[in-house]
């Protein structure tokens, strides 16, 4: 429990602060990418090897996973290059409307019911977007892009 509240600081200014310095660097976004996830992978290795996580993995999970990491690469592409075309409090509420994607997932891939405080969670994040990038509109027809 210590070791939590040790690390949390970090890990919420690193995450409060990645899309500031990001939009501060001239590197291309794949490579500001690449970076990210090369470090971040570089950092998890060593408590992957001591808990010896992939031990029972098949060929489906090692699938999923695959795709999963195909997944989050894009995230993180679309994410990084968005930061150079718009400002960053934009591009932080847009690439944070995660519930319409949760419930459009839950929906189709598992079946669930959408229950009325996803379809509102949904409707808010999308009119707080939109909000945010009329505001953008005023600054240039090209920071939408």
């Amino acid at each position: 429990m210590v070791r939590l509240y040790f690390f949390l600081p970090f890990g919420i200014s690193a995450i409060s602060t990645a899309s500031i310095f990001i939009k501060l660097c001239d590197a291309p976004s794949l490579i500001i990418a690449a970076y990210r996830m090369t470090l971040a992978s570089l950092m998890l290795i060593p408590y992957a090897s001591y808990k010896k996580v992939w031990r029972g993995w098949g060929r489906t999970d090692i699938g999923w996973l695959t795709l999963s990491g195909l997944f989050l690469s894009l995230h993180f592409a679309f994410w990084i290059a968005s930061l150079k075309y718009t400002s960053v409090a934009s591009s932080v509420v847009l690439v944070s409307t995660n519930p319409v994607f949760v419930g459009i997932g839950a929906w189709f891939f598992l079946k669930e019911r959408i229950e009325l405080n996803l379809i509102l969670g949904i409707i808010l994040s999308v009119l707080g977007s939109g909000v945010i990038s009329f505001e953008d509109l005023a600054l240039s027809k090209e920071a939408l892009i």
